[in-house]
């Protein structure tokens, strides 16, 4: 049994799956909440107190104000925008994270060694 083979392969794949999580799945979920806080204006508008008796106009500035802040948010999430304006983050999350264990056992290995050649 090579325990450092083994972590070594179980560290590529936890690695690769980080970095599908940050680059592929993390704008979807962009996407989805920015969905859910539309819906949740949306529902605000359409609250009683939101209507002007004599014109409903407030109503309407209500609903596009949701909309425009909706169509704001999925552009921020969306393909190239994501990327380019959030490239150093990504950079981090997807490089630097998975290096952080990497260290921490390097760490423990040295100190392991060092103290194992005291006696």
């Amino acid at each position: 049994m090579n325990l450092k083979r083994g972590f070594r392969r179980m560290f590529v794949i936890a690695t690769t799956l980080w970095a599908f999580a940050c680059l592929i799945c993390l704008p979807y979920k962009l996407r989805q909440m920015a969905a859910d806080h539309f819906l949740a204006r949306y529902e605000i508008c359409k609250s009683p107190q939101q209507v002007d008796p004599v014109s409903g106009d407030i109503r309407q500035q209500c609903f596009a104000s949701a909309e425009g802040d909706y169509h704001h948010d999925i552009q921020q999430a969306s393909w190239p925008r994501f990327y380019i304006e959030n490239w150093k983050l990504l950079a981090i999350l997807v490089l630097g994270v998975p290096l952080l264990p990497c260290l921490a056992a390097a760490i423990v290995v040295w100190l392991y060694r060092g103290f194992s050649q005291l006696g």
